[in-house]
């Protein structure tokens, strides 16, 4: 009964309904279900590990293990499958399943110094594209669900680069984080692939799916840029990117309404609440990394935006929803970008050229 899950019955159950999909090759429709298991549920979850395992180390070790599983795995089915199993279920098993994949597909330093596998489609491509004959819902759709594959892998990267047992938790400070920062950064993971799920099912209610369309190949940029500084990959990545989120996703859901698709509105409203904790959990890890180095949290912050985000933060800011996740206007105000126009100037269109006469006689 998944929807006993969110009232609180049974830690395992997300999990352990993953773990039967997979087998049964029924992935997708299992994970369109657990769409409805609430944030705190799935804390449950992660925090389950910890009971199963011998400490909050071997719980830690043990997601770092599943997410250099989900790097090398094509289908976001896998990726998912990965996440859920091992977070909530049998991980000693599922951990040298994670070893004998990796022994295939590559040795761990040749895993994370790649980009991780994806599927054939979509295309991806650096400019921007037309969404030809798809509608705007499928094209926002489309978008929002290739953020979310992206950040699956990305947050799988970081756990799997610098959490307990990766090739940078000593010399590139992931010591610095307890083991249970380690095991909420997981959790972020698979609440992504979870958010993937939510919108590809939903893509496909209205006709199209992850794959129909172009997408943009520079996400995976933002880890490539920070793959050495583990502050830099939390500020832009948490702190960054999915504060953004906080602040465009309103908008995206007025987007949908217009077009009256108010089941995928409402989808992503519910995901949007959702990030409000995932920034929580990277503002946090921030701090953390921060203070074991003798750092001011927002001048930290601020110097690794500066270094890796070169245009700066975007307004409007949704002060609300970065508030509920602990970031206070001291973080971003003084980094938001000028505006590229004042709102209240009209936009000034160029005048043609005229062409240029040929002198003749009577110019002479």
């Amino acid at each position: 009964d998944l929807g006993g899950v969110s009232r609180g019955v049974g830690a395992h159950t997300c999990a352990a309904t993953l773990l039967r999909c997979a087998r049964s090759s029924g992935m997708r429709r299992c994970l369109s279900a657990t769409s409805q298991l609430s944030s705190r549920a799935l804390r449950r979850s992660f925090a389950s590990s910890t009971a199963l395992a011998r400490s909050d180390d071997d719980a830690a070790w043990h997601a770092a293990q599943a997410c250099r599983l989900v790097l090398v795995s094509t289908d976001p089915a896998e990726k998912a499958a990965a996440l859920g199993v091992e977070l909530g279920e049998d991980l000693e098993q599922v951990a040298v399943r994670s070893h004998a994949a990796l022994n295939v597909s590559g040795a761990p330093s040749q895993v994370l110094d790649t980009a991780p596998a994806r599927p054939e489609k979509p295309e991806l491509v650096y400019g921007p594209f037309q969404r030809g004959n798809h509608s705007l819902p499928q094209y926002l759709l489309h978008s929002l669900a290739h953020i979310e594959l992206n950040a699956v892998d990305i947050y799988a990267h970081t756990v799997a680069a610098w959490g307990p047992g990766g090739p940078k938790h000593e010399a590139g400070g992931g010591s610095a984080l307890p083991p249970q920062l380690w095991l909420d950064l997981a959790r972020v993971a698979q609440d992504e692939a979870r958010h993937y799920f939510m919108l590809e099912r939903r893509m496909r209610a209205i006709g199209s799916f992850y794959g129909a369309m172009p997408a943009h190949r520079a996400l995976w940029s933002h880890a490539e840029d920070t793959n050495n500084d583990l502050m830099g990959r939390l500020a832009v990545i948490p702190m960054v990117q999915e504060a953004h989120a906080l602040d465009s996703g309103p908008r995206i859901d007025e987007r949908l309404r217009s077009c009256n698709d108010h089941a995928s509105a409402d989808v992503v409203a519910q995901i949007v609440q959702e990030e409000v904790d995932h920034v929580s959990v990277g503002l946090r890890c921030f701090q953390t990394a921060s203070a074991a180095q003798g750092l001011d949290p927002v001048e930290a912050f601020h110097g690794r935006v500066r270094q890796y985000v070169p245009r700066l933060l975007p307004g409007p800011f949704n002060e609300a929803l970065r508030s509920l996740a602990g970031m206070g206007p001291e973080y971003y105000k003084p980094l938001q970008s000028p505006p590229r126009r004042h709102p209240d100037k009209p936009r000034q269109r160029k005048q043609p050229k005229q062409p240029r006469r040929k002198p003749d006689a009577a110019d002479a």
